[in-house]
């Protein structure tokens, strides 16, 4: 909760890594277990660590599933939202309430009535909570214990043997008594039981054939795309290219410069919400300039460190300088964030008017006269 209130792009970013991870894990999962009926439910509790393996030689659940080297347990998902503590009714519910509070801000604000400090800062909390609900909607809340799996080690069957046995298998359904085709490069001959042999044509031989070939194997190639994968439905899908195109370390130099700006973005927007009450009613002028001062250094210094994560810059800090820089970044954020919450309870003490004003919806209501 502490971490919550100081640092909510701290929860933003690890939902965010939860639902990519997940979504990405989920494809894998339905390429090597095809027929398991695993959702995004099944992802998410695995990327909490709900599965825990017993014997694994060492290895946890997660590394298991994803080489495709464990039988998945028979769990439902009933089963597994049974042990939540958040069903869908709560979730629609905390949704429309977070809504409503987002619009009576907008229109407090449209009617030029007074948004006091604490509102902007729960305003704040709740633009991410947006995002932070839609990357763990799927996800089980508050599960306490998890599922012990006991160690059985499954041989992954390749996606070309399996698509060789289906083919096998449908060939045979098909002409179930006609009997094999004995290939030969002599048309003249026969078989032994005197039935005609079937001969290779030489288009099988020619560039033609070795086009359709090289077609087909491109096709076969890009058979575990998202597109392809009809279980997968339009979340895991955003969260597969999502997880495709978040990792820095792959893109060209442009792409990576538009990734570090996104991200810069997306972690100054909650400190800039903050801006909004830059020219607002304080107490006195020293709290009004701790506060611009803290929405800077909240909006700048959080856009830089999830720009850092995303590049995977803070694993590289090794240096001495390096290192007290960073520890310097965080204390100063944290500074900044301990005093926009002690601003915005501080504020009530001596609130305006203004404040108390209860913004009129009978305007918007159809009425006559």
């Amino acid at each position: 909760m502490v971490l919550a209130l100081i640092a909510p792009e701290g929860f933003f970013m690890r939902s965010f890594f939860h639902w990519t991870e997940s979504s990405d894990l989920l494809k894998k999962i339905l390429k090597n277990y095809p027929e398991c009926g695993w959702t995004e439910t099944h992802a998410q509790f695995v990327v909490m660590g709900g599965f825990r393996l017993v014997d694994g030689n060492g290895r946890t659940f997660l590394n298991r599933v994803k080489d495709g080297t464990i039988d998945l347990p028979k769990v439902s998902k009933d089963e597994i939202l049974a042990r939540s503590k958040g069903d869908l009714t709560a979730k629609i519910i905390t949704v429309i309430q977070t809504a409503w509070f987002v619009f009576q801000c907008i229109h407090r604000r449209s009617q030029h009535l007074l948004l006091t400090q604490l509102e902007i800062t729960t305003l704040a909390h709740t633009l991410i909570n947006f995002f932070i609900y839609f990357f763990w909607w799927h996800k089980p809340y508050g599960v306490a214990l998890p599922i012990e799996v006991p160690f059985k080690e499954r041989l992954p069957e390749t996606i070309g043997e399996r698509d060789g046995k289906v083919e096998s298998e449908g060939n045979d359904r098909e002409n179930p008594t006609q009997p094999p085709r004995i290939y030969n490069d002599d048309p003249r001959r026969t078989s032994e039981i005197g039935l005609p042999v079937a001969t290779k044509s030489n288009d099988d031989k020619g560039p033609a054939a070795a086009a359709n070939k090289e077609l087909k194997s491109d096709v076969e190639a890009s058979n575990d795309t998202p597109s392809t994968l009809p279980q997968l439905s339009w979340y895991t899908r955003l969260g597969i290219k999502t997880f495709s195109v978040s990792n820095a370390n792959q893109l060209s130099i442009p792409g990576r410069t538009v990734l570090s700006t996104i991200w810069f973005i997306v972690g100054g927007g909650f400190g800039a919400m903050h801006c909004l009450a830059w020219n607002s009613a304080f107490p006195t002028r020293a709290e009004q300039l701790i506060w611009q001062v803290s929405s800077l250094i909240v909006t700048v210094f959080g856009g830089i460190t999830l720009m850092m994560i995303i590049n995977g810059l803070y694993t590289r800090v090794t240096n001495l300088v390096g290192a007290i820089l960073l520890i310097v970044i965080v204390l100063m954020y944290c500074a900044a964030r301990i005093s926009l919450l002690v601003l915005a309870l501080l504020q009530l003490r001596s609130l305006p008017y203004a404040g108390y004003e209860t913004p009129s919806w009978s305007i918007f209501y159809p009425h006559i006269g």
